[in-house]
């Protein structure tokens, strides 16, 4: 059996001629691959497909079903993975299969509510060793600028809330606790705001103070030949404000607006006197406040003895001290009134303070009240 142009034909059915496709006048494949068969028996074409492409699609689903089939049973097969997971103040040691943080969550118990936090992701992949942390949406407060704003945020940490709150914090502002700290329930955050600013105030200067020896003046005495004055200047301070309130301050500049005098004291060396072609040496001398008494009761009231508190007559000569100035039992020159010994007390006299016994009362009257210069005799 030949088909055109005198070519053999391929056999068909029993009774059919087969023609070779791309040859004008002769059935042959169609524009989609199919092959076209003449059949004599129906005295008409049929055409009758075999597609290649549905071949192929079957292939396709056959392996997409053996591919899934494998993939749902690997991991059964799959060494478990040990991870931890952070929630609820506690650690939850997981050995999972699982592919994916969410599941390694499920497999712990961890439920979830819309608004917490899960680090990472819980669409990541899960690895071995992971540390999942669940933050939860807890409720807390922020304060600043004198406001105070209640609400519920699963943090993690306090910058995190400031941010998602729209809290600004400038870099000098101070947040209580710290920006890393983590929250938790009831947690109360401050926002301190910190501000500077400067003033200026006028200090003094304190005053040097200059010694000089002086071998005229008695030792223990000194005198001032200069006195001292201090100076004056005016600081500027650079001043710290915490939500508007001043918490400290700092010098950053100096103006010196009038300058301090020295004082120049002169230092007694001198450790004798002369009085009356006498020389008098002593231990040191001292400036008081010398009054006078008599030993009877017009000066002593109606209780007086004619003793002192040592048990000494009193009489000229006598006189009354604080035995913690001047010890009883202390000889003594005292300019204006002579040789004196420390025998007695009273109640008036404290410090530096003496009272000379004289044996009348005018004498005690003429004497009244004067600064002296009492001499420590050795």
């Amino acid at each position: 059996m030949r088909g055109e142009g005198g070519l053999p034909g391929r056999a068909g059915l029993p009774g059919q001629v087969v023609y070779r496709a791309g040859r004008p006048g002769c059935a042959g494949r169609d524009g989609r691959g199919a092959r076209r068969i003449l059949s004599p028996y129906r005295g008409s074409t049929e055409l009758i497909r075999w597609r290649d492409a549905g071949a192929n699609r079957y292939l396709r689903a056959l392996a997409i079903m053996l591919g899934t089939a494998i993939l749902l049973a690997v991991p059964a097969f799959l060494p478990d993975k040990q991870v931890e997971v952070l929630a609820d103040g506690k650690v939850f040691s997981v050995s999972t299969s699982a592919r994916r943080v969410e599941q390694a969550l499920a497999r712990a118990g961890i439920r979830l509510s819309a608004r917490d936090v899960v680090v990472p992701d819980p669409g990541s992949s899960l690895r071995p060793g992971m540390r999942v942390h669940v933050y939860r949406c807890v409720p807390l407060s922020i304060t600043a600028d004198g406001i105070t704003r209640e609400l519920s945020s699963p943090g993690p940490t306090v910058a995190a809330v400031l941010q998602e709150a729209g809290v600004r914090v400038g870099p000098d502002d101070e947040v209580i606790p710290g920006p890393d700290a983590e929250v938790h329930p009831g947690m109360a955050i401050r926002v301190v705001r910190i501000t500077y600013g400067e003033e200026t105030a006028q200090q003094e200067i304190p005053h040097r103070v200059e010694r000089r020896d002086d071998e005229r003046l008695p030792y223990g005495l000194a005198r001032v030949l200069q006195r001292g004055r201090p100076g004056l200047q005016q600081v500027t301070y650079r001043v710290k404000y915490a939500d508007g309130q001043e918490v400290a301050r700092e010098p950053v500049g100096y103006q010196v607006v009038r300058q301090p005098v020295t004082e120049v004291v002169a230092v007694g060396r001198a450790s004798s006197i002369s009085r009356g072609g006498e020389v008098i040496r002593f231990r040191r001398a001292m400036e008081v406040t010398a009054t006078a008494y008599y030993p009877g009761p017009e000066s002593c009231g109606p209780n007086a003895t004619g003793y002192t508190y040592t048990g000494v007559k009193a009489g000229r000569g006598i006189v009354a001290v604080d035995p913690r100035v001047i010890p009883l039992g202390t000889r003594l020159y005292i300019e204006g009134y002579g040789y004196g010994l420390a025998a007695d007390i009273g109640g008036a006299i404290k410090g530096n303070k003496i009272d000379l016994c004289y044996d009348t009362l005018a004498e005690a009257w003429k004497w009244g009240k004067r600064r002296v210069i009492v001499y420590i005799l050795p």
